[in-house]
């Protein structure tokens, strides 16, 4: 009968908070999408920076401060840029 992994912990930011690393993690995936920027009469808004990374749990500190921006406001007829967010998901042993 082969083991069971335990479920990561899954924390998703649509907005500024706090992340907590939960008791007996290991590793640390995150995918973090900055806000855009809003468009204008002439051309469409700017897309934020898209970053992707894994790291080892005893790298990072216990708290990690989140700060999520809102995108640009479009102008002239422009969209609006779409808003940030965070998703961080940490495995950890059973």
């Amino acid at each position: 009968m082969s083991e069971r992994r335990p479920e990561p912990d899954i924390q998703y930011f649509s907005e500024s908070g706090t992340w907590r690393k939960p008791a007996g993690a290991i590793r640390v995936d995150a995918l973090i999408q900055a806000s855009g920027g809003g468009g204008g009469s002439v051309r469409d808004g700017e897309s934020g920076e898209l970053q992707a990374w894994s790291r080892p749990a005893d790298e990072l500190g216990d708290l990690m401060e989140v700060e999520i921006g809102k995108g640009g406001r479009g102008s002239g007829g422009g969209g609006n840029g779409a808003d940030g967010f965070a998703l961080f998901v940490t495995h950890v042993r059973s």
